[in-house]
């Protein structure tokens, strides 16, 4: 499926994987192995959550970035990640981190350990998009990466990138989602 996905995008898309922590240790040693050769820009979270250890073993045996997700919950995981050399980056999600203050604690922790973080999301609403864009923009260390701050499927399942429904969303001045960016509301506040 991989090399399909790759065969029918080309090489100027970034593919990434996310297994939510579904594969077990050998099974992603597997997996991983067999796509590397299809240029996966990162492997996010592909081992369970409490499994630091594969994931710091699986870092170092595959041959594409290993993000943490879930495995990167509170502030002592990003510390015990960082510790062990697990991952090469982390996937932020604002309602996950607890709110914008422990986002910036959060980035904070990765940015003394030289790590990238991407913002990712829950299928948040326009507020959530605010919020994201509002960190994003204002933090130079996330800048240095792309975000999926609100992806195609963010859109309320809805695949639909032209006329995202977040231009409907219940808050008021959402974010400009325009050719693929998410721009801040160009407000004050979330758009509440």
């Amino acid at each position: 499926m991989v090399g399909a996905l790759r065969e029918a995008v080309g090489s100027g898309v970034k593919i990434m994987i996310d297994a939510n922590g579904g594969w077990h240790y050998n099974q992603a040693l597997n997996i991983l192995k067999k796509v590397a050769k299809y240029d996966i820009f990162i492997a996010e979270q592909p081992v369970p959550w409490w499994d630091i250890d594969g994931l710091a073993r699986l870092r170092k045996k595959v041959d594409m970035p290993v993000f943490a997700d879930e495995s990167a919950a509170e502030l002592n995981d990003l510390i015990q990640l960082i510790q062990k050399d697990a991952v090469e980056g982390f996937f932020l999600k604002i309602a996950k981190a607890g709110g914008i203050l422990k986002s910036q604690k959060w980035i904070s922790i990765a940015q003394a350990a030289g790590l990238p973080v991407m913002c990712g999301c829950m299928i948040d609403s326009g507020i959530g998009a605010a919020a994201s864009a509002h960190l994003i923009a204002a933090t130079e260390w996330m800048s240095r990466i792309e975000h999926e701050a609100i992806g195609p499927l963010n859109l309320y399942n809805r695949p639909d990138t032209v006329n995202p429904p977040i231009k409907n969303d219940l808050a008021v001045n959402v974010p400009r989602y325009e050719n693929g960016y998410l721009y801040p509301p160009d407000g004050p506040g979330l758009g509440v």
